[in-house]
């Protein structure tokens, strides 16, 4: 899956007393909001009410006053920000994956080093045969000899 392509939604998400009382476009616009807020670095907030109206398609740009009104969205520092946006965006998983990937990452090291290692033996056993045998003879090369 594409990183941000997801965003956490409870079964429940519109029965929040802020939402329900919402008409269904505010509703959508919600949800809109929610999927634009993923992307944004950081999550959860727009660099401005300008730049949030320019992710939302231009019907529903009423309803952003909406959100605004009843809390779901805030201004902070000029930027608009998703009311507890990182509280209910966490991916459960991350921390297990993160670590499953470090792990990896210091396996594959790990192996890394011993493979070279194992290389560096053989090359030191090849150069040891070269330099132990003595030149042989073009004519008995010739005779197969070898």
């Amino acid at each position: 899956m594409a990183q941000g392509a997801w965003i956490k939604l409870s079964v429940g998400w519109d029965e929040d007393e802020r939402i329900a009382v919402l008409p269904p476009l505010a509703q959508l616009t919600y949800l809109k909001v929610l999927t634009r807020a993923k992307r944004q670095r950081p999550q959860g907030s727009f660099g401005s009410i300008e730049h949030l109206r320019t992710l939302v398609p231009a019907n529903l740009h009423k309803h952003l006053s909406t959100l605004l009104k009843v809390g779901l969205l805030f201004e902070e520092n000029k930027r608009i920000c998703v009311d507890n946006f990182s509280k209910y965006q966490v991916d459960p998983s991350a921390t297990e994956r993160s670590n499953r990937f470090r792990m990896a990452q210091r396996n594959g090291f790990a192996t890394q080093m011993q493979r070279t290692e194992i290389e560096k033996e053989k090359e030191r056993e090849k150069e040891k045969d070269t330099y132990l045998n003595k030149p042989m003879q073009v004519g008995k090369i010739l005779r197969g000899g070898i």
